[in-house]
């Protein structure tokens, strides 16, 4: 019978739990007095499954979460070592190697997966600096820090080679050959007319409120304000899965009524009104 533990729980004086309110608490995984039949390795996945259960309880996307592990696990083959022995040594040895192979944007990344995770082991309310201290007389510390971690000084850390904000200029060109084109293409009667005029309504609506893409891809009808009232666009998912909304000012964006035309037909007299104030800065 194997002796691996798997979500035993340890008990106060009075009977009670400890840490049983708590997604992700060491004594909710691992018991140090019970012998593991490899203890190293189960204790380093019940670490991850703990952290998952945290990541879980703030609501993160799964996406979010299944990355971090990602790196997490990286990071442990690499080393060829477990969390309570990871130094600043080993986290600088990784980074100078993942850096000759991402981008700076990537490695920064990368790094705050791993601050994460590390926050959540170091962190006392979870009790894994205890157990791994009883077990292995080691303990997680956090390694990263400003002097081995990647500084976001700029709002801009893209490579201008290959990714670059488009300039005022090229924003005008790319909106000023868009218009011409649904004219060409209704002219000739082609299907992509509609299709045209719908990635139209899609790119000033992006422009206007600064979309990213998943919150374009995810707007509904509902968002919108009702015709005549004053709003942004409402309720939509940002970064990590938190909601919010993105005002738009009466300069910066389509108007509304206009704008909800636009996205359900094909008019372009109609888009022609919405768009021009947004786009043509």
């Amino acid at each position: 019978m194997s002796l691996e533990v798997s979500m035993s729980r340890t008990t106060d004086g009075s009977g009670g739990r400890v840490g049983s309110r708590v997604p992700g608490v060491a004594s909710l995984s691992v018991v140090p007095e019970v012998r593991l039949l490899r203890p190293c390795e189960t204790v380093l996945e019940k670490m991850i499954e703990g952290f998952v259960e945290c990541q879980q309880a703030r609501a993160l996307q799964p996406d979010t979460i299944a990355g971090r592990v990602r790196t997490v696990r990286q990071l442990q083959a690499f080393a060829d070592a477990f969390p309570w022995e990871w130094n600043a040594s080993v986290f600088d040895r990784w980074s100078a190697a993942v850096a000759a192979a991402v981008a700076h944007s990537t490695l920064g990344q990368k790094q705050l997966q791993l601050s994460a995770f590390l926050s959540y082991l170091v962190n006392p309310a979870y009790g894994w600096a205890l157990v791994c201290r009883e077990m292995f007389g080691a303990f997680p510390a956090m390694v990263l820090a400003e002097l081995n971690s990647v500084r976001h000084s700029q709002g801009y850390v893209g490579r201008p080679s290959r990714n670059r904000p488009l300039t005022r200029p090229e924003v005008r060109a790319f909106f000023g050959q868009m218009d011409p084109e649904i004219t060409r293409l209704c002219a000739a009667g082609h299907k992509g007319a509609l299709t045209a005029a719908r990635d139209l309504a899609m790119f000033t609506t992006m422009y206007g409120w600064g979309l990213r893409r998943r919150e374009a891809a995810r707007l509904e009808i509902h968002d919108w304000p009702a015709a005549g009232q004053a709003g942004g666009v409402r309720g939509l998912c940002g970064a990590g899965g938190a909601v919010g909304q993105s005002p738009a000012g009466a300069a910066a964006a389509p108007a509304d009524g206009d704008l909800r035309v636009a996205l359900g037909g094909s008019d372009r007299a109609v888009l022609r009104r919405a768009h021009p104030a947004a786009v043509l800065p």
